[in-house]
């Protein structure tokens, strides 16, 4: 025998004897823990893993704190396109919302998020990143220092099925039953509490555990058909995770094909059980507000905390993705669950992460303003040359067709004229800093517009300017004409 077949073979022995001494409490009738059988109390933990915080819990450390965009580590390096269509299926959602929309008291007015997304229709991909940075403030998870969290990730998988009936050690999907038999615990249903009422037969047991972990499944039957099998209601039992007793899918996996039945058993500590309803063929994942997942864009949240729809920036894939599914497992302030996509690859790679993270979250300018006093956008300053544009009056003094001076400062550039102007009609309303000061707009090329402010006479008092509005969380730059 090789020494690889060895090694192989003495894991398996080890997971085997592992396994069995948990499994042998089931299989006898003794020796089992009793609160194995009772519904999972989520306990109270320091970090954001599952069910580790409760709005109890958190309600001491939990809150959202302005920052700058420069405290987002890798923000530079990041590819805006595909946060840009993420952003357009969460704009689907906000505009079904009532009028005076309201999560978690952030006071989010409905026009400030339609402000944005009607603007997201017209953004071209290399003005992706202008986008979220002008329309939007960042705010960390945490008050003092983020909270730190956990980030896992869940993909669809596709999974091989038939019609019924189902052979041992398959296990079957079951519509919503009747509601007298609703309550029942998994350990219930797999001993044959719905028996004939199976709507498909999974061929493998850990496919159709890890299916309902997962939420969303699509099903291949052996003509080839496929079919969208969703989540439409639970037992209404609370979610126990196997990893509380060491025990992994992958391990689960390993085991079946030699111990089936104690892996059977095994997978009843979790007690909770999911209903599913057919649906099309079509393969667009739809998430808990009825939008389109976009693949490694779109998380899962739990919504008592990080409101849906909203941007979310996760340090630990340095990714800007948006919260447009929630989960069984997805319990805290600092909990997401990152949406790999469809398939065995998408799934491998889902499998793999399982990491730390701290999250930030962006609101509109506007909705900012409601949780500070004061809400700057943050923009990308770039280097330039050239004409003036005089702008319409403002709530500011008219801006004027000249450099005065010599000496002014750049608060951000633009792929439009019409783009600058709304800057500057958006900015006035909370820029004490400026007020009697010329904001003009300089056009550099048939591209590019910057919005600038002059009025200075030297240098000096051009850059103590640029200091204090630096202060107050906007970027700018002085220039010298």
């Amino acid at each position: 025998m090789s020494t690889s077949t060895l090694y192989k073979n003495t894991k398996l022995k080890s997971y085997s004897i592992w396994l069995l001494t948990i499994s042998l409490g089931f299989l006898s009738g003794c020796g089992m823990n009793e609160n194995w059988s009772k519904p999972h109390k989520p306990k109270i933990a320091k970090t954001g893993s599952p069910a580790a915080e409760t709005p109890q819990s958190v309600q001491s450390n939990f809150g959202f704190k302005r920052v700058r965009f420069q405290k987002l580590s890798g923000w530079d390096n990041e590819d805006f396109k595909g946060a840009m269509t993420a952003f357009r299926h969460s704009c689907k959602y906000f505009e079904k919302q009532p009028t005076h929309w309201d999560r978690i008291g952030l006071a989010e007015k409905l026009l400030d998020w339609n402000n944005a997304c009607m603007e997201a229709k017209n953004v071209q991909d290399f003005d992706a990143r202008w986008f979220f940075e002008s329309y939007f403030s960042p705010y960390q998870v945490g008050l003092a220092i983020p909270i730190k969290g956990k980030l896992t990730s869940y993909a669809i998988p596709l999974i091989d099925v038939h019609e019924p009936p189902c052979r041992q050690y398959e296990a079957p999907f079951y519509g919503k039953p009747p509601l007298r038999l609703r309550k029942i615990t998994r350990s219930e249903i797999t001993n044959g509490a719905l028996l004939g009422r199976e709507m498909v037969c999974v061929n493998d047991q850990v496919d159709a555990y890890e299916a309902q972990i997962q939420g969303t499944s699509f099903v291949r039957f052996p003509s080839g058909k496929i079919l969208r099998l969703g989540p439409v209601a639970t037992n209404g039992i609370d979610y126990k995770s196997l990893y509380d007793y060491k025990v992994t899918i992958k391990s689960l996996r390993l085991l079946n094909p030699v111990f089936p039945e104690a892996v059977k058993k095994i997978m009843t500590l979790n007690p909770r059980y999911v209903f599913y309803s057919k649906g099309e063929s079509d393969l667009t994942i739809y998430g808990s507000i009825n939008v389109p997942l976009t693949p490694q864009r779109s998380l899962a949240v739990d919504p008592r905390f990080i409101p849906y729809g909203v941007p979310v920036w996760v340090g630990g894939v340095q990714r800007l993705v948006m919260a447009q599914d929630t989960g069984n497992a997805i319990k805290g302030a600092a909990r997401g669950d990152f949406f790999m996509g469809t398939g065995d690859e998408a799934i491998a790679k889902a499998r793999a992460i399982n990491i730390p993270t701290v999250f930030f979250i962006l609101l509109p300018n506007k909705v900012a303003a409601n949780i500070q006093n004061q809400a700057q956008p943050v923009h990308r300053p770039e280097p330039v040359q050239s004409e003036i544009i005089p702008q319409p009056a403002t709530t500011l003094e008219k801006p004027k067709t000249t450099i005065e001076g010599g000496h002014f400062i750049q608060l951000g550039i633009f792929s439009s004229e019409a783009r600058a102007a709304r800057f500057i009609q958006n900015y006035d309303t909370s820029s004490v800093e400026l007020m009697g000061l010329p904001i003009q707009i300089q056009k550099d090329n048939a591209t590019q517009f910057r919005v600038v402010v002059s009025g200075f006479n030297t240098e000096s008092a051009a850059r103590t300017k640029c200091k204090n509005l630096k202060q107050q969380g906007t970027d700018c730059i002085y220039k010298n004409f």
